[in-house]
């Protein structure tokens, strides 16, 4: 006879009766270790859940950084369902996922320059693939694509956590974006620079650069040398616990 995990709140509720410390966590985040940690039984649910509760308050041993780090991003980020894989860069591997296309369409009134310094139109034309730009800086709309982008062809939603565009603006939304770019069979993605907020909603793969030296990735699947290191990916999770937690 099958033996099935008890439910999420069975498991929240005695954690909480037994850990009390664990209730600085944000709610959305204790909920999500009850789920990580599941087993079969309640105490060894409860049991499981804790170690990782006091992990992710204390020094997190290297084999659970990386999912704690992940954690911690699907709570500041809003990311639901989403999977954030880790990068170490993500910019490469927006390039990365735009290999074997042969131009991409960016929107004049987007933010193009990231914030280290690089420009996507340059970083495009570095790897063979030739940036588009159309549109206006305040006017930019996919049916100004119908006639100019090509089957095959890339087109970028990009934009800068601190960047805002000032009077009447005309842009397509990454969820347009996303319904256009599946009608006229183009690769399009998202990319979000210095991001602190929550995801625009979009079914895009979407490439995010953090305040930390890294970044992640929702509905991408990198290479394994894109992904960070320990030192790497132990700064995001000391950002991310101090922007939740304090």
């Amino acid at each position: 006879m099958a033996s099935y995990p008890p439910s999420v709140n069975a498991i929240r509720q005695r954690l909480l009766t037994e850990q009390p410390e664990l209730m600085r966590l944000p709610g959305g985040l204790v909920s999500a270790l009850c789920r990580l940690a599941a087993r079969p039984g309640l105490e060894e649910s409860v049991a499981e859940a804790t170690l990782w509760g006091q992990q992710l308050l204390g020094e997190p041993l290297v084999e659970r950084l990386a999912p704690l780090t992940r954690l911690l991003l699907t709570e500041q980020y809003d990311l639901g369902k989403g999977q954030p894989i880790l990068l170490t860069d993500p910019p490469a591997s927006l390039l990365n996922f735009f290999q074997g296309v042969k131009q991409v369409w960016l929107c004049r009134g987007q933010s193009l320059t990231l914030r280290d310094g690089r420009r996507i139109g340059e970083e495009l034309l570095a790897v063979g693939i030739t940036p588009r730009p159309f549109g206006t800086t305040n006017r930019c709309l996919t049916k100004e694509l119908t006639e100019l982008a090509e089957e095959g062809d890339g087109v970028l939603w990009a934009a800068s956590g601190s960047f805002r565009l000032g009077g009447f603006v005309q842009h397509y939304s990454p969820a347009e974006l996303a319904g256009f770019a599946e009608q006229r069979n183009l690769s399009g993605a998202v990319y979000l620079d210095g991001w602190q907020e929550s995801l625009p909603e979009t079914c895009l793969p979407t490439f995010v650069s953090t305040p930390s030296e890294i970044g992640f990735a929702i509905g991408h699947t990198p290479k394994k040398q894109e992904q960070p290191d320990e030192t790497l990916t132990r700064k995001l999770f000391d950002l991310l616990r101090e922007n939740l937690f304090d």
